[in-house]
C-alpha cells in the first residue's frame, strides 16, 4: 500500500474517533438533548458535514458510543454470573458484585477513557435516554437482567416484584454515580469528614456495601 493512499484512511479513521470523543464529552455535561451536531463538528475540530458523513445522525453517533463499551461489559456481567451461579443460588452481596464490578474494573482500570465512558453512562441513565434503554434491551442483554432479577426475588421473597425493581434502578442510579466519581478526590461530601487517603477499589467496596444494603433492605 502506498503512503499516498493510506494517509487519508487515518484521517478518515482519526475524525471519526474525535467526533465520537467530542460527543461523550459534550453529551456527559448537557445530556443530549443539549448537544447539536454543529457542536460536536465544532469541538472535534471537524468539518460542518463530518458527523452526517461518518454516522449519518446525532442518534447513530450515540449508539456507537454506547456500543463501544456496553457490549464488552454485559459480557463481562454474563460471565460472572455464569460464575456466581455455578457455586450456587446468588446472594445479594453477589448480585451487586455481579451489577458494580465489571463497570468497576472500566472506571479505574480502562483509564481517562474507561472513566469517561462510565461517565457517560451516568449522564445517559439518569435522564432516561431510550437509545440506552433500546441498546440494552437487546434479548441476550435483557437475559442477564432477567437472572438477576430472578436471583434477588429468591433472596427476597416477600418484597413485592414491582418494589424489587424499583431497588434494582434506584441501585444502578446509585452505582453509576458513585463510580462516575470514584477521582473526585475533593468531593462535596468528604469536606470536613475527616477523610485521608485516596484508593479507588475502598470506594467501590463502600459502593458494593451499600447497594448491597439497599438491594437487602
Amino acid at each position: 500500500m502506498s503512503t499516498k493512499h493510506s494517509r487519508p484512511a487515518a484521517g478518515v479513521g482519526d475524525t471519526r474517533e474525535r467526533l465520537l470523543r467530542a460527543a461523550r464529552s459534550l453529551i456527559t455535561v448537557h445530556g443530549v438533548e443539549g448537544v447539536s451536531i454543529r457542536g460536536i463538528n465544532a469541538a472535534a475540530g471537524a468539518s460542518p458535514g463530518s458527523l452526517h458523513y461518518h454516522f449519518g445522525s446525532r442518534e447513530s453517533l450515540l449508539v456507537a458510543l454506547i456500543s463501544e463499551y456496553i457490549e464488552p461489559l454485559m459480557r463481562e456481567r454474563q460471565q460472572l454470573l455464569a460464575l456466581c451461579e455455578a457455586r450456587g443460588p446468588l446472594g445479594v452481596r453477589e448480585i451487586a458484585e455481579v451489577m458494580v464490578m465489571p463497570l468497576a474494573r472500566t472506571a479505574i482500570e480502562g483509564g481517562e477513557d474507561g472513566m469517561a465512558h462510565v461517565c457517560l453512562l451516568a449522564r445517559l441513565y439518569g435522564d432516561r435516554n431510550a437509545i440506552l434503554f433500546n441498546y440494552t434491551g437487546e434479548p441476550w442483554m435483557r437475559e442477564i437482567y432477567e437472572r438477576q432479577f430472578t436471583a434477588l426475588k429468591h433472596c427476597r421473597p416477600g418484597v413485592p416484584e414491582a418494589e424489587l425493581m424499583l431497588r434494582l434502578d434506584l441501585a444502578t442510579h446509585c452505582m453509576l454515580r458513585g463510580l462516575s466519581a470514584l477521582r473526585e478526590e475533593g468531593a462535596d461530601w468528604q469536606l470536613g469528614s475527616g477523610y485521608t487517603g485516596f484508593d479507588p477499589w475502598e470506594r467501590v467496596e463502600a459502593i458494593l456495601r451499600f447497594v448491597a444494603a439497599g438491594l437487602q433492605a
